[in-house]
């Protein structure tokens, strides 16, 4: 949570950006509105991956994944089969998104039944909050283009969500920087 939802909205909010930096010509401006909808599900993945698919893993119920994976299959596909038609390329990345988000919540459903994975609902808005602050502080510079702009970007990003976390203190990482920095005087 703490990588995957500050990159997906840092990739969302800036899709112009990476696409003009990272994309060639011919393929920024279909590229560019594609680029939410792939990070945040690519977000949903990682954390149905990482989190939710633990529950499964821990209590050797593995095969339950099965079901999580036909779930999002049925979805993927279903959607795809309206969406592309009518909405081409987005419609794809779109279905793909909303796919994953079942699966997440297919996983976490399917998962509480056989190991219960706690939710760090703190940790998880302070997380939010940090993003949100982070967003606020690249607002202005929705629109820039170019390898200079994304660096800048990147930059402002990283100090201004770094700052927040530290100072909203999540996952006790005011306490954990002290602790380095502590036995790094030591040395």
């Amino acid at each position: 949570m703490a990588v995957g939802l500050p990159a997906a909205v840092f990739m969302a909010l800036l899709a112009t950006t990476v696409a003009s930096a990272l994309l060639g010509k011919d393929f920024r401006v279909e590229g560019a509105p594609i680029i939410p909808w792939i990070s945040f599900g690519a977000f949903f993945l990682g954390l149905r991956a990482y989190h939710f698919d633990l529950a499964l893993q821990l209590s050797k119920a593995t095969a339950n994944q099965v079901h999580v994976l036909v779930s999002a299959v049925v979805v993927s596909v279903g959607l795809k089969f309206f969406l592309i038609p009518t909405t081409g390329l987005i419609g794809a990345a779109e279905a793909t998104m909303i796919a994953y988000v079942v699966a997440t919540i297919v996983s976490a459903w399917a998962g509480r039944k056989h190991f219960k994975i706690p939710i760090p609902w703190t940790n998880w808005g302070k997380i939010g909050a940090a993003t949100l602050l982070m967003a606020l502080c690249l607002w202005p510079m929705v629109g820039m283009k170019g390898w200079l702009a994304l660096g800048l970007q990147v930059v402002v990003a990283c100090v201004t969500y770094g700052i927040a976390m530290l100072a909203l203190d999540t996952a006790g990482s005011r306490g954990r920087l002290m602790k380095l920095v502590a036995a790094k005087a030591s040395r």
